[in-house]
């Protein structure tokens, strides 16, 4: 259903900007080579500009006579750039200050009268998953999909009148400057957890009241000893069953330093059963050995542990185990990674570990470094809920706004 006063067309059916053609491919592959690039001139947009949402990024540029030779691919501000193989689809709207250039073989310029579709409008219509599913139409190839100009010619759209075209754009573009402005308080508080994770494990900022105590170094394996888990396989694991469990993999792709739930869980009684503050680092990974000196501390007793995980078991009341966890991330991690050995597949053995030395302060200011930091962590674990949320909302609108089913005052 076409909204009152809305009109469908096909890409090929508009009008191109200032006499241009609606649609243009970028040269073949042999009118533009490497030897034709220089370290100045007009600028190549290629992908990597379409990519990374970001019309300054690169630095491929051209001569005049190679730029007068290929004018014809050549770009103005509002033009939009479409990637045509690989990750096809991708959009990037050229504003205010573009430097002046071509395009190169892999993008398509999409150039229309901004009096028949607003720049903006397009930009966003053409990144909204009704674009999105004819993109996936129109695809040809395997290992490298690809989408030809004539494929985009016959894209269809649905139009509002201009000026409605352009609220729709500016209503959208205050939800991307709001998910910008979070995006931006959530790399703020990255940043911030990290320095102020390195001052406090490595004791370079204390609080008040532990100002007068000394920390000590002590050998890891005076702390508790090492056990491995066993096997879970794979088929026996999923997000439903009688009993929590942890997979070696997860440590790498799913938990931080400290876990409080699991995301995995068995029907099948099996597997190392967790004590509350066992630490966990994997054994082995087909990476590097860095990616093995992580640690993190199960705050639950009960818990299944899968195969190649090292489990460190504290003796007593030691130490906190959410402490050790970060210590060993953050602090010690290359320590740990000497000891990972193998090619094709790393090891690392709990054994190797004991005589790692570590500064340990009073269990009072572990337990306060800990909840410091995991409040720290529930900031940023917030900031993503709402960066995730405005994104899903901004979704709907969007849907709602580009069908008419919503429809905006000018």
């Amino acid at each position: 259903m076409v909204p009152e006063g809305w009109c469908e067309v096909r890409v090929r059916d508009l009008k191109g900007a200032n006499g241009r053609p609606v649609t243009k491919l970028g040269p073949f592959g042999s009118a533009l080579k490497k030897s034709d690039y220089t370290e100045a001139g007009y600028k190549v947009y290629g992908q990597q500009q379409v990519l990374a949402g970001d019309q300054n990024f690169g630095d491929y540029w051209i001569g005049q006579n190679k730029f007068d030779q290929l004018k014809a691919c050549s770009v103005q501000e509002g033009d939009i750039l479409l990637s045509t193989m690989g990750s096809f689809g991708s959009v990037l709207r050229l504003s205010e200050g573009c430097a002046k250039g071509i395009i190169n073989p892999r993008l398509l310029r999409l150039s229309v009268d901004p009096m028949i579709a607003a720049p903006e409008f397009l930009e966003v219509y053409l990144k909204s998953t009704l674009a999105e599913r004819q993109f996936f139409g129109f695809a040809q190839g395997g290992t490298m999909p690809a989408i030809n100009g004539a494929s985009i010619g016959g894209l269809k759209l649905t139009l509002p009148p201009v000026a409605e075209q352009r609220k729709i754009a500016d209503i959208l573009s205050t939800w991307d400057r709001a998910i910008e402005v979070a995006e931006a308080q959530l790399g703020a508080a990255r940043t911030s957890k990290r320095a102020l994770m390195q001052q406090l494990l490595a004791g370079k900022r204390r609080f008040p009241e532990f100002e007068g105590e000394e920390w000590k170094e002590v050998r890891l394996g005076d702390l508790g000893s090492f056990k491995k888990g066993k096997g879970l396989p794979k088929t026996e694991v999923g997000p439903m069953g009688q009993f929590p469990c942890i997979l070696y993999g997860e440590l790498y792709t799913t938990y931080g330093e400290v876990i409080e739930a699991t995301v995995s869980h068995t029907d099948l009684d099996d597997g190392v059963i967790s004590e509350a503050g066992d630490v966990l680092i994997p054994a082995s990974t087909t990476t590097t050995g860095i990616d093995l000196a992580i640690a993190s501390c199960v705050v639950k007793s009960g818990i299944r542990l899968g195969g190649d995980i090292n489990i460190f078991r504290r003796a007593g009341n030691s130490i906190n185990g959410a402490f050790l966890a970060y210590y060993l991330t953050h602090i010690r991690r290359h320590d740990m990674a000497r000891f990972a050995q193998g090619i094709t597949i790393v090891h690392l053995k709990g054994s190797d570990l004991l005589n790692i030395k570590i500064d340990i302060p009073p269990m009072e200011e572990q337990e306060k470094i800990v909840a410091v930091l995991l409040e720290t962590e529930g900031q940023i674990i917030g900031l993503q809920s709402q960066i995730t949320k405005l994104r899903t909302e901004k979704k709907a609108l969007m849907q709602q706004l580009l069908t008419g089913k919503r429809r905006v005052m000018v």
